[in-house]
């Protein structure tokens, strides 16, 4: 099982609707494969709930208040997409 600390979904408009990527926050001093995260995923959630993507990243982007700026999360997409 992947170690991972804080993993969060968010939608991301695509050309044709929305697609879910996971981004997931790997554990203190620990490396995540994302085979063996797809795989573990794979394992315990039906196809159509899965993630798309796997983005993984060191930390996420929190307001003051602690939660979680899923906007911020789209915007660093929307930058990677080709």
């Amino acid at each position: 099982q992947p170690k991972s600390r804080v993993p969060t979904t968010s939608p991301f408009p695509t050309s044709h609707l929305e697609e879910t990527v996971a981004f997931v926050v790997p554990a203190s001093g620990s490396t995540i494969d994302p085979g063996a995260l797809e795989a573990h995923c794979r394992s315990l959630i039906a196809a159509f709930k899965r993630p798309k993507r796997l983005v993984i990243v060191s930390e996420l982007p929190k307001t003051a208040t602690g939660k979680i700026q899923r906007f911020a999360l789209r915007d660093r997409l929307a930058l990677k997409a080709p």
